[in-house]
């Protein structure tokens, strides 16, 4: 297989998503897939020329998914927000605990190139389209979600 300038770049790739099985379908946009090694340094006595890091906290970013809305998948979404809040408002304890969800990246030619499994999965945030009758453009949805980490 001969991969293109745009393969290489990356431009054609999609990011599809499921939570705990739901299909939450294909984004254009997918930021804060990211990790951050919080080590802490130490300095030691009689060593000069560099400092020691003891591992600290990771810290996962809240990722951000972004696209066109339509109906099946944007659908699908509000059903798993509404599932959420329910089991918010009904559990035993004011909370539940989150799901896994499935981040798979998607070249070109529709194969998967990798795939993230996020642990404890919340919602953060869900926005939809600016409503504007006197404007043409696209609407959009973005959904935020938080996890405790994918490694």
């Amino acid at each position: 297989m001969t991969l293109s300038l745009r393969d290489i770049l990356g431009l054609n790739n999609r990011f599809h998503v499921q939570i705990d099985g739901l299909d939450l379908g294909a984004w254009g946009k997918c930021h804060g897939l990211e990790v951050t090694f919080d080590g802490k340094p130490i300095t030691q006595g009689g060593i000069y020329d560099h400092e020691t890091y003891l591992p600290g906290q990771l810290k996962y970013s809240a990722i951000t998914l972004e696209r066109a809305i339509n109906p099946k998948d944007s659908m699908a979404v509000q059903g798993w927000l509404a599932q959420v809040v329910q089991k918010w408002i009904y559990s035993a304890n004011g909370a539940d605990s989150g799901g896994t969800a499935v981040i798979t990246l998607y070249g070109s030619e529709g194969t998967p190139v990798m795939a993230w499994t996020l642990r404890n999965v919340y919602p953060s945030k869900w926005s939809g389209p600016t409503l504007d009758a006197m404007t043409a453009g696209i609407a959009m949805e973005q959904l935020a979600i938080v996890h405790q980490g994918f490694l």
